[in-house]
């Protein structure tokens, strides 16, 4: 009995540790649209840039806060021993006391005008909605970032695929011209050449497995994730164009809708009036102040206890005269800062508007370049067949073959580069115009091929 229900635990833990690598294997598989979800929740970049506008946030109740009454208490207790030498009052004669005495006051203040606090307000409000617009543009740079990792080691993944599919077709040729030194039918050099054509491949072969790897690393820097599946883009790539052609309209919707061309706008305003706070603090200030206190003693220097209660109100006009000559340097500092934000505003201006135009000349330029090499791909796949078949009969060349096969993968992987390029540039011209979504990337996951390929057997290449 003890026997048999060993053999059940023994089956029971091997049938759940098998559903755990199943379900750790299915849990790790990856698309785009699974990339930029777990870079939502993971990528550090992008929460530090949510706590850094949460933070941010927190400067408009700061900046009211001075609008409304300061209200502060103060208690303290105080034991006084006196010790009278000599005095000329007779009231009280020389001689040692001991007592306690105990105070606390209640004091509010509210300013009446104050105009620095206008100004810092003004302030806050601007840095607020700047930073609701930085976090915005790290919202999307943080897609853009997701994308650009993903289609990275797609495209490595790719890349050697196609890379180990030549290196065993030139295995193979290499092979048959062995067998054919032996038989004496062809000559030397050419077993050297294809043997020179093989280990040129394994040298790219380890080169591709290098950048596969450090692709799959920088997905988890943004998931937090390793992937072991990942699915490359479709064959059938539906590739078209932008709607307008035209930069100035793509320029025109970039300085419009850029949001981090819109939060250094907001910068400026924010530095201007900094500007007006620091030149407020020329002006008087109206404020009014209410007191209540009490003092309680025992004893005091002329030896008998006290209870004093007082009230009091004040309206206290404060005119600043000179402080050192720090207002002015304040006033110059945030000149000089507002002059910077202004430069830093015309920069990112220029950059977007260099980045639309880019973009959209990558955009139309990979597209064309996916259509030729498509052609180009087909039209070599044909050559390498007529030179196969010729070589077999004897009457090319194993040189000729190799010659072929090259141009064919290398215009393989020129396809596949041109094809991740169309997708980067879609996604990179929709970022510099401020309107990268996630239903982007998602428009670009559907294109994605359903089959996913397992990353392990490729990345232990050395």
């Amino acid at each position: 009995m003890a026997r048999r229900y060993c053999k059940r635990a023994v089956r029971a833990g091997l049938l759940g540790c098998g559903l755990l690598a199943v379900l750790g294997t299915f849990a790790r598989a990856g698309d785009l649209s699974e990339t930029w979800r777990l870079a939502d929740s993971s990528d550090p970049t992008w929460q530090a840039a949510i706590h850094e506008q949460r933070a941010a946030a927190e400067q408009r109740p700061q900046a009211w806060a001075p609008f409304l009454p300061q209200v502060s208490a103060n208690a303290g207790y105080t034991y006084t021993r006196q010790n009278i030498l000599s005095t000329d009052n007779r009231v009280f004669a020389r001689g040692r006391s001991n007592y306690p005495s105990a105070d606390y006051a209640v004091t509010l203040e509210q300013s009446i005008w104050n105009y620095s606090n206008w100004a810092t307000l003004r302030k806050a409000r601007a840095t607020v909605a700047a930073s609701e617009a930085t976090l915005e543009a790290a919202r999307q740079d943080m897609l853009l970032r997701a994308a650009e990792r993903y289609f990275f080691t797609v495209a490595a993944l790719e890349t050697l695929i196609s890379i180990q599919a030549e290196k065993r077709a030139v295995e193979r040729l290499r092979d048959v011209n062995r067998t054919r030194q032996r038989d004496g039918t062809i000559r030397g050099t050419e077993v050297l050449d294809a043997e020179a054509r093989y280990l040129q491949v394994a040298a790219r072969e380890i080169e591709a497995a290098a950048n596969l790897r450090d692709g799959l690393q920088g997905l988890r820097e943004v998931t937090g994730r390793e992937f072991d599946q990942l699915r490359p883009l479709s064959s059938v790539l539906g590739s078209r164009g932008p709607q307008t052609r035209d930069p100035a309209e793509w320029v025109k919707r970039a300085l419009e809708n850029n949001p981090r061309v819109a939060a250094l706008r907001l910068g400026l305003a924010a530095a201007t009036a900094e500007v007006t706070r620091q030149e407020a603090e020329y002006l008087p200030r109206l404020g009014a102040v209410l007191q209540q206190d009490r003092r309680r003693s025992d004893g005091s220097l002329f030896g008998g206890g006290s209870d004093v209660q007082n009230r009091w109100a004040m309206v206290r006009l404060t005119v600043p005269l000179y402080n050192g000559g720090m207002t002015y340097s304040r006033v110059r500092e945030a000149r000089e800062l507002l002059a910077k934000t202004n430069n830093e505003e015309l920069a990112e201006e220029r950059a977007v508007e260099r980045r639309a135009r880019n973009s959209l000349n990558g955009v139309q330029t990979a597209l064309s370049r996916v259509r030729a090499l498509t052609a180009s791909v087909q039209a070599k796949q044909r050559i390498v067949e007529s030179w196969q078949v010729a070589y077999r009969g004897g009457a090319a060349a194993s040189l000729a073959v190799l010659e072929a096969e090259r141009d064919l993968f290398f215009t393989r992987a020129e396809l596949v580069r041109a094809r991740h390029q169309y997708v980067m540039d879609t996604l990179r011209l929709k970022h510099a115009v401020g309107g990268l979504a996630t239903s982007d990337l998602e428009n670009f996951n559907s294109l994605l091929d359903p089959t996913e390929v397992a990353v392990g057997p490729y990345v232990e290449v050395h």
